[in-house]
């Protein structure tokens, strides 16, 4: 990301360079969320469908738009994204699909610094 928009590898600066109308930051940040999107549709193929979509980590936990971004366009694999469940959903668990829709979608926090300790503690011992 750092490569591409020349500002920052961290998604808040981007975002906020995006919102500025920075055509590097547009372009990284599309390529992002298309990317995400993409392998989505991936493995949905290589497995024949999904029933559950799952957010989580720094991005996938706290952006709105990019959940929201991600999940239009799938409506074809039975996604139907209810955009009230996602707004202001930051840092919760929470499923943010419509009651009615084939697959599941949840925003699922992380605690990365428990699991890294954890992992580097199990290494360790």
């Amino acid at each position: 990301m750092l490569g591409l928009t020349g500002i920052s590898s961290d998604m808040r600066d981007i975002d906020k360079a995006y919102n500025e109308g920075n055509p590097r930051a547009i372009l990284a940040r599309d390529m992002y969320y298309g990317r995400i999107k993409k392998f989505i549709g991936q493995y949905a193929a290589e497995m024949g469908g999904v029933d559950l979509i799952v957010f989580t980590g720094g991005v996938g936990e706290n952006s709105c738009e990019m959940r929201e971004s991600v999940c239009s366009g799938l409506e074809f694999m039975g996604v139907k994204f209810d955009r009230n469940a996602n707004a202001g959903a930051r840092g919760v668990d929470k499923i943010l699909s419509a009651a009615d829709s084939k697959v599941k979608i949840a925003v699922v926090a992380t605690n990365e610094e428990l699991v890294i300790a954890t992992d580097t503690y199990n290494l360790v011992k």
